[in-house]
């Protein structure tokens, strides 16, 4: 009988332990995928989510964290609608960002799930989205969200000549033109930068040389440098790191997804020209707010 209590003992204790591990290797990289997240490096940040989807298949939070990766995505895609939509019934405004036990999901989902109707054509429901999203945040509220959604909707909606009442912002025209090194090899830079609207280069204060481009979802990235040798761009992020940016790091600029239109003008006027006036909306990226997501 003592044999079996032990053996008993012995197998909850083994067990526990092993459960133990797993939710730690979970938490490890939850917090990983979350950092890769709101640096931008989406390329990074997905597979991580995918890897926690996997093991844990039920937590609405890991589905709404991927939806967002597969909408920041270099090319968007319709699995970013079912991903964000299988979280809505787990909306909760009480939504802890940064625990890794989080199961629910934020109002943020409304808002996100606004732009991947509306980047996938379902102008409608984008903006039924998007009304829904505002009862939550604020109905009176006029800030970053509410114009963002509200642009989204309105190229959707001027796209497939879809005709509704709502009143939406103006935002900059951006011209662009195509870069082709003339190389299949990588070229390589250093990124300080990657948002979702135009950024003038002067605001990027102690560097020199700094590149706009922006890439097939419409991000907009900020870039120094296409050197031949690696070694050449890990000298330039040293010195880059030195001066502050303490999120830069290098990329091949000869990536043609990513860096293969750079951004000539704005509103007309050269891109490092100072500009007034808000910049112009593209996919929110990095995240808007750590706290929401």
């Amino acid at each position: 009988m003592r044999s079996i209590l032990f053996f008993c003992l012995f197998s909850f204790l083994h067990l526990n332990n092993i459960f133990s591990q797993v939710s730690f290797q979970f938490d490890e990289l939850f917090f990983l995928a979350k950092d890769r997240l709101a640096k931008g490096d989406v390329s990074r940040a997905l597979p991580m989510f995918e890897k926690l989807n996997r093991m844990d298949s039920v937590n609405a939070n890991m589905r709404y964290l991927l939806g967002v990766c597969h909408l920041l995505d270099s090319v968007p895609d319709t699995l970013s609608i079912t991903l964000l939509e299988s979280g809505l019934p787990f909306v909760r405004t009480d939504y802890d960002p940064g625990s890794p036990h989080e199961r629910n999901t934020p109002i943020f989902t409304w808002f996100y799930l606004s732009l991947a109707y509306s980047l996938n054509d379902h102008c409608e429901d984008g903006l039924k989205a998007f009304k829904k999203f505002q009862s939550l945040y604020g109905i009176d509220k006029e800030d970053y969200y509410i114009h963002e959604a509200g642009n989204w909707i309105d190229s959707c909606a001027r796209k497939n000549r879809v005709s509704f009442n709502t009143i939406l912002p103006e935002y900059h025209k951006i011209l662009t033109k195509g870069v082709d090194y003339t190389t299949l090899s990588p070229l390589w830079g250093v990124q300080v930068g990657a948002y979702s609207k135009f950024i003038p280069l002067w605001e990027f204060d102690n560097l020199k040389n700094v590149d706009a481009y922006m890439d097939r979802g419409g991000m907009i990235r900020y870039v120094i440098g296409h050197f031949s040798l690696r070694s050449q761009a890990e000298a330039l992020k040293k010195a880059v790191l030195e001066k502050g940016y303490k999120d830069a790091f290098i990329v091949d600029v000869n990536h043609e997804s990513r860096y293969s239109e750079q951004v000539t003008t704005v509103d007309d006027q050269p891109v490092n020209k100072p500009l007034e006036g808000r910049g112009h909306s593209v996919i929110p990226y990095p995240f808007p707010s750590w706290n929401y997501t």
